[in-house]
């Protein structure tokens, strides 16, 4: 399998293969499927990270090493891995004969994306290009989610239940990704692969200009002029953009408190967060909640 398929239309024939095949391993019994506790949902701890949505990681072949507050596993290759909304993480990824690679389910207001990763020496998982399928489900397919969520740890007969639930959300991904179609590169490769990791990673609050350049390979200065010639912003107030439109939808569409809001749209102090939301749109987060 080519790791990062140049064009979208390839890259779509390649999340489909393995959604696919996930479904008849899933049906026969034959995929391995995980979940961590639902412990330290929320709490912030250095170098952890939550989203206010579920992800679900398709380990293709290497293994990932997951930490949550209260528990550590690995996944192996062939494997689901379910990380619930809320549950702050730390992923680390480990190369079998050289190889490692997944593909990761993650969602947006406009639907849901897909992207493959691969990981670095140091362990670092690195995201590859990132595709949005825009969809009307989904509520359905993240309540699916919640449901495995919640049924492997509470219920007397989990397998079944988390079974049948993921076997619907992989024909419901299925089928959005069918409705899907290319689209023309536009802009400089570099760019769009700015672009896909600030989708990705802005929620670290570690990721700066520099380490997106050093991603790339290319320097921080040439990348910021470079993504300010092509978009007519800088690439720092990319960044800084799509943190506060996070933040925004959280605050309209979530019970997570401003403090929460802060860590999960990639701000460390909430303290910086309030401040940088006021002089952008001149209201403190909370009243923003108030008239939305």
């Amino acid at each position: 399998m080519k790791f990062y398929p140049n064009s979208p239309q390839e890259r779509f024939q390649v999340y489909r293969s393995i959604l696919e095949e996930n479904l008849k391993r899933n049906e026969r019994g034959l995929l391995p499927f995980q979940s961590p506790k639902l412990k330290g949902l929320r709490s912030r701890k250095e170098k952890f990270q939550f989203h206010a949505t579920p992800e679900l990681f398709f380990q293709l072949s290497g293994k990932t090493r997951y930490t949550f507050p209260f528990q550590q596993f690995s996944s192996n290759s062939n494997s689901v891995t379910l990380v619930p909304c809320n549950m702050p993480h730390f992923e680390e990824g480990f190369r079998s004969q050289g190889k490692f690679l997944e593909m990761i389910l993650m969602f947006n207001p406009e639907g849901f994306s897909l992207h493959l990763a691969s990981c670095r020496p140091d362990r670092r998982i690195l995201s590859g290009p990132i595709d949005v399928f825009p969809s009307r489900h989904n509520r359905q397919l993240i309540q699916y989610l919640d449901d495995i969520a919640e049924s492997c740890h509470t219920i007397k007969a989990p397998e079944l239940l988390a079974r049948c639930l993921l076997s619907a959300v992989l024909c419901i991904l299925i089928r959005e990704s069918h409705r899907a179609s290319s689209y023309p590169q536009t802009e400089h490769s570099k760019v769009s692969r700015a672009r896909n990791i600030i989708s990705a990673e802005f929620t670290n609050a570690k990721l700066t200009v520099t380490q997106i350049a050093e991603d790339i390979q290319c320097s921080a200065d040439y990348l910021s002029r470079l993504f300010q010639q092509e978009t007519g912003q800088t690439l720092i107030n990319y960044l800084n953009n799509r943190r506060i439109e996070h933040a925004q939808h959280l605050l309209k569409n979530s019970d997570l408190n401003c403090a929460e809001i802060a860590w999960a749209s990639g701000y460390s102090s909430p303290s910086y967060f309030n401040r940088v939301f006021v002089q952008r749109l001149q209201v403190t987060p909370k009243v923003f909640r108030s008239l939305h």
